[in-house]
């Protein structure tokens, strides 16, 4: 009985690698929580571009009619961005020719191609979920779209 009990002790008793064990799990758990929050920081970084891309996508459509005013390209651009739930504050639009300088949508030429851009800075653009701060406040999100002037 008295050996029984021994390999009983034995049984119960911890192993040295235990505590090794729990600093090794914590510490894959620490590498996964980041992973798993930067990919959706950098998702939610993507679905807004895409967003703004979409907003710029419906200004340039609305630029392209030969009667077109700045004024209509503004209207889509700002219905598009609160479709998606966004808000127009701090955002910035352009529109360009085909030398890069901006212009009235109404003195493009027809045929000749419009650029339209939207963009903000991250830190006040979408509704995201940043919970590492990877992307900086100050960057930049933008989308551009161009199309040729209709006739």
């Amino acid at each position: 009985m008295y050996q029984n009990s021994k390999k009983h002790l034995a049984r119960h008793q911890r192993s040295p690698r235990h505590g090794v064990a729990i600093v090794e799990i914590t510490a894959m758990a620490v590498m996964l929580s980041t992973l798993a929050f930067g990919t959706v920081e950098f998702g939610d970084y993507f679905y807004v571009r895409n967003i703004l891309e979409q907003a710029a996508r419906e200004g340039a459509r609305a630029a392209v009619p030969p009667n077109a005013l700045d004024s209509q390209v503004t209207t889509a651009i700002n219905g598009a961005l609160a479709n998606a739930g966004f808000s127009t504050h701090n955002i910035t639009i352009s529109v360009t020719n085909s030398s890069g300088q901006s212009t009235s949508v109404a003195a493009v030429a027809v045929g000749a191609p419009i650029q339209v851009s939207v963009s903000g800075p991250w830190s006040s653009v979408g509704n995201g979920f940043r919970p590492l701060g990877l992307i900086g406040n100050n960057k930049q999100v933008s989308g551009i779209c161009i199309m040729h002037k209709g006739g």
